[in-house]
């Protein structure tokens, strides 16, 4: 039902669209709306025709609604209701802090509604519950969030100790960080030459668009050591200690468009149509704002033989995806 109400909005034919959805038995409006992408706008369209306190009542009586509710909080925020957004999250701190935490870790990282949940919440709790499930989009919300407080000695102070404890989260919050921004540099920068090389490998593995430009950008003034990264034909480590990596350069992406967050339809994997129930929120979860459009910019434009190998592929070990 949800793919029929998908190809509806495609078509514009929003008046169908609302006649359709209203002639559906109330449980199953509410069950068609959860597997809605909670990003999109035709979720806010049906949230709008529902009885709202009856469907938020469903969704948190579901075992695993933060999907739905992240949906509920964003649709809220962008009708300037931020009030009603945070009155129903303090109230799910009170009565169900879980399904609160889960409900953050699906919103977008990068949306000032991060960061307004992310300061009613405690925030070392939070911190612990994302570095447990090991979510990358949750963690690069976190420090994103901390950097626009002014409080980048408390986002480096949590990410060398993720470097210490968990590498493979290290990364991954990295791959969900704006390429642009100043974060990803400075986080970038507090890597060792080791670290930097094993990063690499990383973003070798992904081979995706924003980990070339990475590649790129980030490792442009060691280009023979790019060249050589690859040891399918070499006896030595690939993973060596270096005091020759650079540090990262690029031209930052400006305050104002890093703090003003604009929704996007990210529509580049087919469970974005429709959603499973018990579908982790980091499957979801677009890498950064803007995405799409980069990764449209920069497929074309990154070679495979200024960066990465085409031997390498998809790492399936690596949860948070770009």
């Amino acid at each position: 039902m949800s793919g029929i109400l998908n190809a509806l909005k495609k078509e514009k034919t929003e008046d169908k669209l609302k006649i359709f959805f209203n002639q559906l038995l109330k449980e199953f409006a509410f069950n068609t709306l959860d597997r809605i992408n909670p990003q999109s706008d035709l979720f806010q369209t049906l949230f709008n025709e529902l009885d709202r306190n009856e469907y938020i009542e469903h969704v948190k009586a579901k075992p695993k609604g933060s999907l739905a509710m992240s949906g509920i909080l964003n649709a809220l925020k962008k009708e300037n209701k931020e009030g009603d957004a945070l009155e129903i999250f303090n109230q799910l701190l009170k009565e169900n802090k879980k399904l609160a935490f889960n409900t953050l870790d699906c919103i977008h990282p990068q949306y000032d509604l991060f960061q307004t949940l992310f300061n009613e919440l405690d925030k070392n709790e939070y911190i612990d519950h994302v570095k447990a499930k090991s979510i990358g989009s949750s963690m690069s919300g976190i420090l994103n969030a901390l950097k626009k407080e002014n409080k980048e000695g408390d986002a480096l102070e949590i990410f060398n100790q993720l470097l210490k404890e968990n590498k493979k989260l290290a990364f991954n919050t990295l791959d969900y960080i704006h390429p642009r921004y100043d974060l990803l540099k400075t986080l970038f920068n507090q890597l060792n030459p080791q670290q930097k090389e094993e990063y690499r490998v990383h973003l070798k593995i992904k081979s995706t668009a924003k980990a070339k430009f990475v590649l790129r950008n980030f490792y442009l003034n060691n280009q023979e050591s790019v060249n050589n990264l690859s040891t399918e034909n070499s006896n030595e480590p690939l993973v060596q200690n270096r005091d020759d990596l650079p540090a990262a350069h690029f031209s930052p992406i400006s305050r104002a468009f890093e703090e003003t967050a604009v929704e996007y339809l990210f529509n580049t994997r087919p469970e974005f149509s429709s959603y499973k129930e018990d579908q982790s929120c980091s499957q979801i979860v677009p890498p950064f704002e803007d995405f799409a459009e980069f990764h449209n910019q920069f497929r074309n434009t990154v070679t495979e033989d200024s960066t990465v190998s085409s031997s390498f592929t998809s790492n399936e070990n690596i949860s948070d995806s770009l």
